[in-house]
């Protein structure tokens, strides 16, 4: 299967707290994505759900030793290869 398994690739808004997935796309025109390249987060960098919101759909997440607070429109941006907990 591998990375590239399309099967495996989901919105990162999709993961859940605990819940870690590598990088494998993200909307290079948006904000987020602008933020994410300048901190050198790029496809195959490691996510970790630190903590979800059921309200809001934000999520806190770890990448590249940055915290950083999504909210659920950011990362629906993003594309993850889901990797379990």
């Amino acid at each position: 299967e591998g990375l590239d398994s399309m099967n495996n690739v989901h919105s990162l808004s999709e993961l859940r707290q605990g819940e870690k997935g590598a990088i494998y796309g993200i909307n290079e025109n948006s904000t987020i994505g602008m933020k994410m390249s300048e901190m050198g987060a790029s496809p195959g960098c490691m996510i970790t759900v630190e903590n979800t919101e059921d309200t809001s759909g934000g999520m806190d997440i770890k990448v590249k030793g940055y915290h950083l607070r999504l909210s659920k429109e950011d990362a629906e941006l993003i594309t993850v290869v889901h990797l379990g907990i």
